[in-house]
């Protein structure tokens, strides 16, 4: 007897399930529509489909608990992709969880055996007879049910055929009882569409319920329960285009974002939980989404070649489809990772083997099919093992493509590979160069271990001129100058390309050597028959047209532009040709030679302002290009910049930085420019050399650093760092030994190495007036005009050892020519030798009181100040000089006016020069001499403190007369 139960929905059922279900209010309805409405002795269908991880098992985990509530009976079961192909094997889950719900035992053990029922081969001979059997017993115990009986299975199109037959024979043919059958599945699987459809029954017995991703509101839902809804407000937006609103990430990302201080972040943090939803998801969509979810998170995509699929074999259909599940899930948006996290997730479950092996698979396809050298390097890089043979030429491509890109470590990646890789000795050599080259930019220390392999290569003809010409400035750079003649020696044996680019790099490596070692030796051979090398001429400075009219010749403007520099000094020419190349070249290997030679220049021609933009600019690109050797090298620039502006304490910091961003070691001969800069920024300030100095100078030295202009400057300023403190002897030594080599080098050059002014200045302090005169008329007769702060400097040094008559219009002229160049710091020293001047000429004392008054004078200045102050040879006579405190009541205007007077500018001078009328002018000296308790014009030299700058130099207007 069949008895017909009803069993009314408890009221709490939908409120609950809409509490945990967002966004599925209608879903619940129509699965409970069904429980509630369908016939007795009929048997339902209902078929809930959705993307992966959009809350399928939950949909359905819920109404199957409020059916049992109601009264009804529960078998339930979940298919895998392991058991597809078992027989049965979902029936097996379903009728052992009935056991567990509480059906006859009986009835279950003679189904779970009814396989039994036939022999062996019988079975294997009548499959339909069994399946028939199977399903009439399944049939018997429903009918024979008190109570409603609801058959689940989740993820149904992983369950086993027989199984889905079986079920679906079960829903035509019940006679009485109620039985609703529940299935779920992926929408965008096409077997589980292609099952259904063949052996499910149509409408009215099968309803199809559809589940969406949530909306951005039911995101917000999702994340209020677990993170507030304040948090949920602010992230919803965000965590919903992380997940394409799938509730398994939406999970997911809300259990990374839960903190147990109850704080949650601005943006939404990614982590393990989100990582463990996309495994999920991934696996739950079978061996093709698996596979190809790996070849995305290994390959990549977005090229032809490597659509997904090609290279597990599924088949483009297959690896379409695929990707469409993957899409629709929220895993995957438009074929690539939502987010890095889930490309993470998906490389955890490959082993090293399988992902090398994948990665090894794509380079020989991309290579095959022409796609980018850099592609195929990297994933020859990611397989992390030798490359084929073709790897070697691609990944020294890659490596050159790095470098220009300034991606230093990729490069050095691909080059240590190809050094791995099996290769013939030229391909070897190339790379060993390669490799010396990237190494350069990092460390040239470790650059130069290459050079014993490289030096070999040479005369094999293997290398490229770049590569060959690379290794003479390492050679260079480290003061082996007879290594470097050798290799440019065996170069020219094998025969100078006479192409113009090989030829202008030679030339180019023979005009380095000339000027980093001038007294070398050189037993280089003339050209192939006495002809220039091409492009040698062109690089001159005779014809600016023509000089960079070729490709060849931009090999030859950095040491065009040197040679020219240290051989006929500073000139508004080069300054502006320099100017020129650093606005035409960008940052590169072969351009940097070029930037630098350019900056040098301008510092030299005093264009500091220039000098210091453009460094700048440099600077700010070079930390960005992982070139450490480059940014010292601009650093040290930067910090002769900062000196010859008188900013010691900057000059101090920056030479110290260039110093140890690379290991002294790895300076060479070059650590002569920081060194020196941070060596004269101590001796102005007067103190003692600290542990860097102290370090440095100790060495160890290239036996050849004295060869070079480097050496000498480390030479030039020790000497100034003996004549800051006193040493006047060994000051002069140095001094000597610097203009020695200066002149036997050609390179003497005031702008550079001013050192008559310093030896004059070493006399001076020895009582050798007559020696310092001559030495400083020697030194200002090579300043040309153009150099007018080497000028101004000499004159300062040339008025001290002359006669006190001469001494105001030699300062004059200095005080003229500093007011022409970039360092107004320097003003107040000139200024304070015109005071003390006027005073010898005006103002008799006695002697002693000028010796107190010397020391008064320089009291509370700096150790600059008071070593430049020394230069002046003591006078016969002083007046008391105003404290410096009561000359700074002074306004600007009246500085302004007071500097011009106390230079001897007439009152009509000075209106004309500041563009004020001259009863202005006689207002501000009737306060200024109020002010300084003075009486007389020539009185405002030395009353005026030092540190009062002169005005700049103005744009004349017409009819301003000076």
């Amino acid at each position: 007897m069949t008895v017909q139960v009803t069993v009314a929905c408890p009221p709490t059922f939908a409120a609950s399930a809409r509490a945990t279900l967002q966004e599925r209010s209608a879903q619940l309805a129509a699965l409970q529509a069904l429980f509630d409405d369908w016939p007795a002795g009929e048997g339902r269908i209902a078929l809930i489909s959705g993307p992966l991880g959009s809350g399928k098992t939950e949909l359905l985990r819920a109404f199957v608990a409020q059916a049992i509530a109601a009264g009804a009976r529960h078998l339930g079961a979940t298919g895998s992709p392991s058991g597809r192909h078992l027989p049965f094997g979902v029936l097996d889950q379903l009728m052992r969880s009935g056991i567990r719900s509480g059906l006859s035992a009986d009835r279950l053990d003679d189904l779970l055996d009814g396989e039994r029922l036939l022999p062996g081969e019988a079975r294997k001979r009548n499959p339909a007879q069994l399946l028939h059997r199977m399903c009439l017993s399944l049939l018997d115990l429903v009918e024979d049910s008190a109570n409603p009986l609801i058959v689940s299975v989740d993820d149904v199109e992983f369950a086993d055929a027989d199984t889905v037959r079986c079920l679906s024979l079960l829903a035509r043919r019940l006679r009485t009882g109620r039985l609703l059958i529940l299935l779920s599945a992926s929408s965008e699987s096409q077997y589980a569409e292609a099952l259904l459809n063949g052996d499910m029954p149509g409408v009215p017995l099968l309803r199809r319920i559809q589940l969406p991703l949530l909306t951005p509101a039911g995101a917000e839902s999702v994340l209020a329960r677990r993170l507030g809804p304040d948090a949920a407000q602010r992230l919803a937006h965000a965590c919903h285009a992380l997940s394409g609103g799938s509730p398994l990430l939406l999970s997911g990302i809300a259990e990374d974002n839960c903190a147990p201080d109850g704080l949650v972040p601005a943006e939404p943090v990614v982590g393990k939980a989100y990582q463990q939803a996309v495994l999920s998801c991934v696996y739950r969509g079978g061996r093709a989404a698996l596979a190809v979810a790996r070849e995305i998170a290994v390959l990549g995509s977005g090229t032809a070649a490597m659509q997904p699929g090609v290279l597990s074999g599924l088949g483009t259909h297959a690896a379409q489809r695929a990707v469409a599940l993957l899409n629709a899930s929220g895993v995957l948006k438009d074929g690539r990772f939502r987010h890095p996290q889930a490309r993470a997730a998906v490389l955890t479950g490959l082993s090293g083997a399988e992902r090398a092996e994948l990665h090894g698979q794509a380079a020989d396809l991309l290579f095959r099919t022409g796609a980018p050298i850099p592609a195929v390097a990297h994933h020859l890089l990611a397989a992390e093992r030798p490359a084929p043979r073709y790897g070697v030429p691609v990944l020294q491509q890659a490596a050159e493509i790095a470098l220009a890109e300034h991606n230093v470590q990729l490069a050095l990646d691909c080059l240590r590979l190809a050094l791995r890789t099996e290769s013939d000795p030229n391909q070897e050599a190339v790379t060993t160069a390669m490799l010396a080259r990237a190494e350069w930019r990092i460390d040239p220390a470790v650059a130069l271990r290459r050079e014993p392999v490289l030096r070999s290569a040479i005369p094999t003809g293997a290398l490229t001129h770049q590569n060959a010409y690379a290794q003479v400035r390492s050679l260079l750079w480290f003061g082996n100058a007879p290594a470097a003649v050798d290799t440019l020696n065996a170069l020219q044996a094998f025969g100078i390309p006479r192409d113009p680019n090989g030829a202008a790099r030679f030339a180019a490596a023979r005009m380095f050597l000339s000027i980093c070692y001038p007294e070398t030796p050189s037993s280089l051979a003339e050209q192939p028959d006495g002809e220039p090398a091409p492009g040698a001429a062109s690089a001159g400075l005779g014809n600016d047209s023509a000089a960079y009219a070729t490709s060849a010749s931009c090999h030859l403007r950095a040491p065009t532009l040197l040679t020219n520099l240290l051989r006929a000094g500073p000139s508004p020419r080069l300054a502006e040709l320099a100017a020129s190349l650093l606005r035409r070249y960008q940052l590169s290997e072969g351009n940097f030679s070029i930037l630098t030679a350019s900056l040098v220049t301008l510092v030299l021609c005093d264009r500091l302002s220039d000098a210091e933009q453009w460094s700048a600019s440099l600077l700010a690109e070079v930390e960005s290009a992982n070139s450490p050797t480059w940014l010292a090298q601009l650093t040290a620039v930067r910090a002769e910049i900062s000196l010859r502006r008188h900013s010691l304490l900057a000059a101090m910091q920056q030479a110290r930085q260039a110093l140890t961003i690379i290991p002294y070691d790895s300076w060479g001969v070059a650590v002569g420019l920081p060194l020196s800069t941070l060596i004269q920024a101590h001796a102005a300030l007067g103190t003692p050399q600290d542990a860097v100095v102290a370090e440095c100078l100790k060495g160890p030295w290239p036996d050849t650093i004295c060869q070079t202009p480097a050496g000498l400057l480390v030479l030039h300023a020790r000497g100034r760092m003996h004549l800051a403190h006193g040493q006047a002897r060994a000051a002069l030594d140095d001094f000597e030994i610097v203009g020695e080599l200066a002149v036997q080098g050609n390179i003497d050059i005031p702008a550079l190495l001013p050192w008559r002014t310093d030896a004059a200045r070493a006399h001076l302090l020895m009582n050798r007036t007559e020696t310092a005169r001559e030495l400083a008329a020697a030194q200002f007769a090579r300043c040309s005009p153009d150099q007018p702060r080497a000028r101004a400097l000499t004159l300062r040094v040339l008025a001290a050892a002359s006669a006190p008559a001469e001494r105001p219009r030699l300062l004059e002229q200095a005080l003229e020519g500093l007011q022409g160049c970039e360092d107004p710091r320097q003003l107040p020293h000139p200024l304070y030798d015109m005071g003390r001047s006027l005073q010898v000429l005006h103002r008799p004392t006695d002697p002693q009181d000028t010796t107190q008054d010397r020391g008064a004078g320089q009291r509370g200045r700096s150790a600059e100040a008071r070593a430049a102050m020394e230069w002046t040879a003591a006078p016969p006579g002083a007046v008391e000089r105003v404290d410096a405190d009561r000359a700074r009541v002074l306004s600007e205007a009246e500085q302004r006016v007071a500097s011009l007077a106390a230079r001897g500018y007439s009152n009509r001078q000075i209106a004309g020069r500041l563009f004020v009328t001259i009863s202005t002018v006689e207002q501000h000296l009737t306060r200024v001499y109020r002010k300084l308790n003075v009486k007389r014009r020539s009185e405002l030299a030395l009353a005026l403190p030092a540190d009062v700058a002169l005005p700049p130099r103005r744009r004349q207007t017409p009819g301003s007369s000076l």
